[in-house]
Protein backbone atom coordinates (compact mmCIF):
# COMPACT_ATOMS: atom_id res chain seq x y z
CA UNK A 1 0.00 0.00 0.00
CA UNK A 2 3.01 2.32 0.52
CA UNK A 3 3.71 2.42 -3.21
CA UNK A 4 0.05 3.14 -3.97
CA UNK A 5 0.06 5.96 -1.41
CA UNK A 6 3.13 7.48 -3.04
CA UNK A 7 1.45 7.32 -6.44
CA UNK A 8 -1.65 8.85 -4.86
CA UNK A 9 0.43 11.79 -3.66
CA UNK A 10 1.97 12.03 -7.13
CA UNK A 11 -1.59 11.99 -8.51
CA UNK A 12 -2.36 14.99 -6.33
CA UNK A 13 0.65 16.93 -7.59
CA UNK A 14 0.03 15.93 -11.20
CA UNK A 15 -3.59 17.09 -11.13
CA UNK A 16 -2.67 20.21 -9.15
CA UNK A 17 -0.18 21.13 -11.86
CA UNK A 18 -2.80 20.49 -14.54
CA UNK A 19 -5.40 22.50 -12.61
CA UNK A 20 -2.94 25.37 -12.24
CA UNK A 21 -2.20 25.38 -15.97
CA UNK A 22 -5.87 25.12 -16.97
CA UNK A 23 -6.77 27.86 -14.49
CA UNK A 24 -4.26 30.19 -16.12
CA UNK A 25 -5.65 29.35 -19.55
CA UNK A 26 -9.17 30.17 -18.35
CA UNK A 27 -7.95 33.68 -17.65
CA UNK A 28 -6.61 34.14 -21.17
CA UNK A 29 -8.53 36.48 -23.44
CA UNK A 30 -9.95 35.29 -26.74
CA UNK A 31 -10.73 31.82 -28.00
CA UNK A 32 -7.23 30.35 -27.76
CA UNK A 33 -7.53 29.63 -24.03
CA UNK A 34 -10.72 27.66 -24.61
CA UNK A 35 -9.19 25.71 -27.47
CA UNK A 36 -6.15 24.82 -25.37
CA UNK A 37 -8.39 23.60 -22.54
CA UNK A 38 -10.31 21.50 -25.06
CA UNK A 39 -6.97 20.10 -26.27
CA UNK A 40 -5.89 19.28 -22.74
CA UNK A 41 -9.10 17.40 -21.94
CA UNK A 42 -8.95 15.50 -25.21
CA UNK A 43 -5.39 14.38 -24.52
CA UNK A 44 -5.61 13.82 -20.76
CA UNK A 45 -8.83 11.78 -20.88
CA UNK A 46 -9.42 10.75 -24.47
CA UNK A 47 -5.87 9.51 -25.02
CA UNK A 48 -5.79 7.38 -21.87
CA UNK A 49 -7.03 4.15 -23.53
CA UNK A 50 -4.30 4.39 -26.16
CA UNK A 51 -1.69 5.09 -23.49
CA UNK A 52 -3.05 2.14 -21.51
CA UNK A 53 -2.84 -0.24 -24.45
CA UNK A 54 0.74 0.86 -25.16
CA UNK A 55 1.81 0.38 -21.54
CA UNK A 56 0.09 -3.00 -21.36
CA UNK A 57 1.79 -4.14 -24.54
CA UNK A 58 5.19 -3.00 -23.24
CA UNK A 59 4.44 -4.23 -19.69
CA UNK A 60 5.71 -0.91 -18.34
CA UNK A 61 2.91 0.53 -16.22
CA UNK A 62 5.27 1.80 -13.54
CA UNK A 63 7.59 3.49 -16.04
CA UNK A 64 4.53 4.91 -17.78
CA UNK A 65 3.54 6.64 -14.55
CA UNK A 66 7.04 8.08 -14.17
CA UNK A 67 7.04 9.19 -17.81
CA UNK A 68 3.72 10.95 -17.30
CA UNK A 69 5.08 12.93 -14.37
CA UNK A 70 8.22 13.85 -16.32
CA UNK A 71 6.19 15.07 -19.31
CA UNK A 72 4.01 17.16 -17.01
CA UNK A 73 7.10 18.75 -15.47
CA UNK A 74 8.35 19.70 -18.94
CA UNK A 75 4.98 21.18 -19.80
CA UNK A 76 4.85 23.26 -16.63
CA UNK A 77 8.38 24.52 -17.15
CA UNK A 78 7.48 25.82 -20.62
CA UNK A 79 4.02 27.17 -19.78
CA UNK A 80 5.04 30.83 -20.01
CA UNK A 81 7.08 30.35 -23.19
CA UNK A 82 4.91 28.15 -25.38
CA UNK A 83 1.39 27.45 -24.03
CA UNK A 84 0.47 25.14 -26.91
CA UNK A 85 3.47 22.84 -26.52
CA UNK A 86 3.06 23.06 -22.75
CA UNK A 87 -0.54 21.83 -22.83
CA UNK A 88 0.46 19.08 -25.26
CA UNK A 89 3.06 17.81 -22.76
CA UNK A 90 0.76 18.17 -19.74
CA UNK A 91 -2.09 16.38 -21.51
CA UNK A 92 0.14 13.54 -22.71
CA UNK A 93 1.70 13.31 -19.28
CA UNK A 94 -1.68 13.07 -17.62
CA UNK A 95 -2.80 10.29 -19.96
CA UNK A 96 0.29 8.15 -19.36
CA UNK A 97 0.39 8.85 -15.63
CA UNK A 98 -3.24 7.94 -14.97
CA UNK A 99 -3.10 4.77 -17.06
CA UNK A 100 0.25 3.65 -15.64
CA UNK A 101 -0.28 4.56 -11.99
CA UNK A 102 -3.86 3.28 -12.10
CA UNK A 103 -2.53 -0.06 -13.34
CA UNK A 104 -0.02 -0.22 -10.48
CA UNK A 105 -2.81 0.42 -7.96
CA UNK A 106 -4.73 -2.51 -9.48
CA UNK A 107 -1.72 -4.84 -9.56
CA UNK A 108 -0.60 -4.01 -6.01
CA UNK A 109 -4.04 -4.58 -4.45
CA UNK A 110 -5.65 -7.38 -6.49
CA UNK A 111 -9.36 -7.77 -5.96
CA UNK A 112 -9.49 -4.87 -3.49
CA UNK A 113 -11.19 -1.51 -3.97
CA UNK A 114 -9.04 0.13 -1.29
CA UNK A 115 -5.86 0.40 -3.38
CA UNK A 116 -7.38 2.15 -6.41
CA UNK A 117 -9.42 4.28 -3.99
CA UNK A 118 -6.27 5.52 -2.24
CA UNK A 119 -4.65 6.28 -5.59
CA UNK A 120 -7.69 8.14 -6.96
CA UNK A 121 -8.40 10.15 -3.80
CA UNK A 122 -5.62 12.70 -4.08
CA UNK A 123 -6.24 13.69 -7.69
CA UNK A 124 -9.43 15.69 -7.19
CA UNK A 125 -7.95 17.40 -4.12
CA UNK A 126 -4.88 18.41 -6.10
CA UNK A 127 -7.04 19.63 -8.96
CA UNK A 128 -9.03 22.08 -6.87
CA UNK A 129 -5.91 23.30 -5.03
CA UNK A 130 -4.04 23.88 -8.28
CA UNK A 131 -7.00 25.67 -9.84
CA UNK A 132 -7.39 27.86 -6.77
CA UNK A 133 -3.71 28.78 -6.84
CA UNK A 134 -4.02 29.89 -10.46
CA UNK A 135 -6.76 32.37 -9.51
CA UNK A 136 -5.21 33.50 -6.23
CA UNK A 137 -3.77 37.00 -6.15
CA UNK A 138 -0.45 35.78 -4.80
CA UNK A 139 2.92 35.11 -6.35
CA UNK A 140 3.27 31.40 -7.09
CA UNK A 141 5.96 30.00 -9.33
CA UNK A 142 5.49 26.90 -11.47
CA UNK A 143 9.01 25.96 -10.38
CA UNK A 144 7.55 24.38 -7.24
CA UNK A 145 5.40 22.06 -9.32
CA UNK A 146 8.23 21.29 -11.72
CA UNK A 147 10.62 20.27 -8.94
CA UNK A 148 7.96 18.21 -7.12
CA UNK A 149 6.97 16.36 -10.31
CA UNK A 150 10.60 15.53 -11.14
CA UNK A 151 11.23 14.19 -7.63
CA UNK A 152 8.05 12.13 -7.75
CA UNK A 153 8.90 10.79 -11.22
CA UNK A 154 12.23 9.53 -9.90
CA UNK A 155 10.57 8.07 -6.78
CA UNK A 156 7.98 6.27 -8.91
CA UNK A 157 10.73 4.29 -10.59
CA UNK A 158 11.64 2.70 -7.24
CA UNK A 159 8.16 1.66 -6.15
CA UNK A 160 7.79 -2.05 -5.58
CA UNK A 161 5.17 -3.24 -8.00
CA UNK A 162 3.62 -6.59 -8.82
CA UNK A 163 4.93 -7.68 -12.23
CA UNK A 164 2.80 -6.53 -15.12
CA UNK A 165 1.05 -9.47 -16.83
CA UNK A 166 1.66 -10.26 -20.47
CA UNK A 167 -0.90 -8.33 -22.49
CA UNK A 168 -3.18 -10.56 -24.52
CA UNK A 169 -4.63 -9.76 -27.91
CA UNK A 170 -8.05 -8.20 -28.22
CA UNK A 171 -9.66 -11.51 -27.34
CA UNK A 172 -9.17 -10.63 -23.65
CA UNK A 173 -12.81 -9.64 -23.31
CA UNK A 174 -13.91 -13.21 -24.08
CA UNK A 175 -17.61 -12.42 -24.14
CA UNK A 176 -17.44 -9.87 -21.31
CA UNK A 177 -18.02 -6.88 -23.58
CA UNK A 178 -21.51 -6.22 -22.24
CA UNK A 179 -20.56 -6.22 -18.52
CA UNK A 180 -17.57 -3.97 -19.24
CA UNK A 181 -19.69 -1.54 -21.25
CA UNK A 182 -22.34 -1.59 -18.52
CA UNK A 183 -19.96 -0.65 -15.74
CA UNK A 184 -18.28 2.04 -17.85
CA UNK A 185 -21.72 3.47 -18.66
CA UNK A 186 -22.74 3.28 -14.99
CA UNK A 187 -19.58 5.13 -13.97
CA UNK A 188 -20.07 7.68 -16.76
CA UNK A 189 -23.56 8.44 -15.42
CA UNK A 190 -22.05 8.99 -11.98
CA UNK A 191 -19.41 11.22 -13.56
CA UNK A 192 -22.16 13.14 -15.37
CA UNK A 193 -23.80 13.94 -12.03
CA UNK A 194 -20.45 14.94 -10.53
CA UNK A 195 -19.76 17.31 -13.41
CA UNK A 196 -23.23 18.81 -13.18
CA UNK A 197 -23.03 19.32 -9.42
CA UNK A 198 -19.75 21.20 -9.41
CA UNK A 199 -20.41 23.15 -12.63
CA UNK A 200 -21.26 26.67 -11.54
CA UNK A 201 -19.81 26.17 -8.06
CA UNK A 202 -16.28 26.88 -9.29
CA UNK A 203 -16.93 30.61 -8.92
CA UNK A 204 -17.10 30.00 -5.17
CA UNK A 205 -13.55 28.84 -4.63
CA UNK A 206 -13.96 28.07 -0.92
CA UNK A 207 -16.95 25.80 -1.58
CA UNK A 208 -15.17 24.22 -4.54
CA UNK A 209 -12.25 23.42 -2.25
CA UNK A 210 -14.56 21.82 0.31
CA UNK A 211 -16.25 19.80 -2.43
CA UNK A 212 -12.86 18.64 -3.71
CA UNK A 213 -11.83 17.42 -0.26
CA UNK A 214 -15.19 15.67 0.21
CA UNK A 215 -14.79 13.95 -3.16
CA UNK A 216 -11.25 12.88 -2.29
CA UNK A 217 -12.31 11.57 1.11
CA UNK A 218 -15.16 9.68 -0.55
CA UNK A 219 -12.76 7.93 -2.92
CA UNK A 220 -10.33 7.20 -0.09
CA UNK A 221 -12.77 5.80 2.46
CA UNK A 222 -15.19 4.40 -0.12
CA UNK A 223 -12.68 1.80 -1.22
CA UNK A 224 -12.22 0.49 2.32
CA UNK A 225 -15.94 0.65 3.08
CA UNK A 226 -16.91 -1.24 -0.06
CA UNK A 227 -14.35 -3.96 0.71
CA UNK A 228 -15.75 -4.22 4.23
CA UNK A 229 -19.48 -4.00 3.50
CA UNK A 230 -19.56 -5.56 0.05
CA UNK A 231 -19.24 -3.89 -3.32
CA UNK A 232 -22.85 -4.18 -4.44
CA UNK A 233 -24.34 -3.32 -1.07
CA UNK A 234 -22.10 -0.27 -0.70
CA UNK A 235 -22.83 0.88 -4.24
CA UNK A 236 -26.60 0.77 -3.70
CA UNK A 237 -26.35 2.50 -0.31
CA UNK A 238 -23.95 5.21 -1.44
CA UNK A 239 -25.58 6.08 -4.76
CA UNK A 240 -29.07 6.04 -3.22
CA UNK A 241 -27.94 8.46 -0.55
CA UNK A 242 -26.14 10.61 -3.10
CA UNK A 243 -29.23 10.77 -5.32
CA UNK A 244 -31.46 11.97 -2.49
CA UNK A 245 -29.02 14.48 -1.03
CA UNK A 246 -27.87 15.98 -4.32
CA UNK A 247 -31.34 16.14 -5.84
CA UNK A 248 -33.17 17.68 -2.88
CA UNK A 249 -30.61 19.28 -0.56
CA UNK A 250 -27.57 20.33 -2.57
CA UNK A 251 -28.28 24.00 -1.78
CA UNK A 252 -27.29 23.19 1.81
CA UNK A 253 -23.56 22.85 2.36
CA UNK A 254 -23.42 19.80 4.66
CA UNK A 255 -25.85 17.63 2.62
CA UNK A 256 -24.00 18.69 -0.54
CA UNK A 257 -20.65 17.60 0.86
CA UNK A 258 -22.06 14.29 2.16
CA UNK A 259 -23.71 13.68 -1.22
CA UNK A 260 -20.43 14.31 -3.03
CA UNK A 261 -18.63 11.97 -0.61
CA UNK A 262 -21.12 9.18 -1.35
CA UNK A 263 -21.14 9.88 -5.09
CA UNK A 264 -17.38 9.49 -5.39
CA UNK A 265 -17.08 6.50 -3.08
CA UNK A 266 -17.64 3.92 -5.85
CA UNK A 267 -14.46 4.92 -7.71
CA UNK A 268 -12.13 2.34 -6.17
CA UNK A 269 -14.43 -0.65 -6.69
CA UNK A 270 -15.06 0.35 -10.31
CA UNK A 271 -11.36 0.51 -11.14
CA UNK A 272 -10.67 -2.72 -9.27
CA UNK A 273 -13.54 -4.57 -10.99
CA UNK A 274 -12.30 -3.52 -14.43
CA UNK A 275 -8.77 -4.55 -13.47
CA UNK A 276 -9.98 -7.97 -12.36
CA UNK A 277 -11.98 -8.56 -15.54
CA UNK A 278 -9.28 -7.20 -17.88
CA UNK A 279 -6.55 -8.98 -15.93
CA UNK A 280 -4.08 -8.93 -18.83
CA UNK A 281 -4.58 -5.21 -19.47
CA UNK A 282 -4.58 -3.30 -16.15
CA UNK A 283 -3.51 0.03 -17.68
CA UNK A 284 -6.29 -0.13 -20.24
CA UNK A 285 -8.72 -1.13 -17.47
CA UNK A 286 -7.72 1.90 -15.39
CA UNK A 287 -8.11 4.16 -18.42
CA UNK A 288 -11.70 3.05 -18.96
CA UNK A 289 -12.69 4.46 -15.56
CA UNK A 290 -10.25 7.35 -15.19
CA UNK A 291 -10.42 8.47 -18.82
CA UNK A 292 -13.25 7.14 -20.97
CA UNK A 293 -16.03 7.24 -18.36
CA UNK A 294 -14.97 10.68 -17.15
CA UNK A 295 -14.96 12.24 -20.61
CA UNK A 296 -18.29 10.60 -21.46
CA UNK A 297 -19.80 12.04 -18.29
CA UNK A 298 -18.51 15.50 -19.13
CA UNK A 299 -19.58 15.59 -22.78
CA UNK A 300 -23.09 16.98 -22.12
CA UNK A 301 -21.44 20.02 -20.51
CA UNK A 302 -18.76 20.55 -23.13
CA UNK A 303 -20.72 23.12 -25.12
CA UNK A 304 -23.24 24.39 -22.53
CA UNK A 305 -23.05 26.16 -19.19
CA UNK A 306 -24.98 23.38 -17.45
CA UNK A 307 -27.89 25.62 -16.48
CA UNK A 308 -30.28 22.84 -17.52
CA UNK A 309 -28.84 20.43 -14.96
CA UNK A 310 -31.07 19.83 -11.94
CA UNK A 311 -32.85 17.37 -9.67
CA UNK A 312 -34.53 15.54 -12.55
CA UNK A 313 -31.19 14.79 -14.22
CA UNK A 314 -29.84 13.42 -10.93
CA UNK A 315 -32.92 11.30 -10.21
CA UNK A 316 -32.72 9.76 -13.68
CA UNK A 317 -28.95 9.29 -13.91
CA UNK A 318 -28.09 7.78 -10.54
CA UNK A 319 -30.83 5.12 -10.48
CA UNK A 320 -29.72 4.12 -13.99
CA UNK A 321 -26.14 4.00 -12.73
CA UNK A 322 -27.19 1.82 -9.79
CA UNK A 323 -29.04 -0.50 -12.15
CA UNK A 324 -25.91 -0.90 -14.28
CA UNK A 325 -23.81 -1.70 -11.22
CA UNK A 326 -26.46 -4.14 -9.98
CA UNK A 327 -26.45 -6.02 -13.28
CA UNK A 328 -22.67 -6.40 -13.11
CA UNK A 329 -22.05 -6.85 -9.39
CA UNK A 330 -25.01 -9.03 -8.36
CA UNK A 331 -23.99 -12.47 -7.10
CA UNK A 332 -24.74 -14.52 -10.22
CA UNK A 333 -22.86 -12.29 -12.66
CA UNK A 334 -20.19 -11.30 -10.17
CA UNK A 335 -19.27 -14.88 -9.34
CA UNK A 336 -19.18 -15.81 -13.00
CA UNK A 337 -16.81 -12.96 -13.83
CA UNK A 338 -14.61 -12.82 -10.76
CA UNK A 339 -13.82 -16.52 -10.30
Amino acid sequence: MTGILLLGIAHGFSDAAAGFAVGLLLQMSGAEGGLLIFLYNGLAFGLQPIAGLVLDRLRQAQKGAALGLALASIGLALLGLNPRFSILMIGLGSAFFHAGAGAVSILNSPGKASGPGVFAAFGVIGLVIGTRLSFAHVSFSTTYFVVALIILAIAAMFIRSTPHPVAADFEWLSGLEIPVLLIVAAYALRSFVWTGVHTGIESSMDLALHIGFSAGLGKLLGGFLSDRIGWLKWTILSLSGAALLLAFARDLTIPLLIGVFLLQSVTGLTISWLGRVLADSPAFAASLALGVAVILGGLPFAFTNGAWFGAAAILISLPLSMFGYWLVLRDKVGKTILT
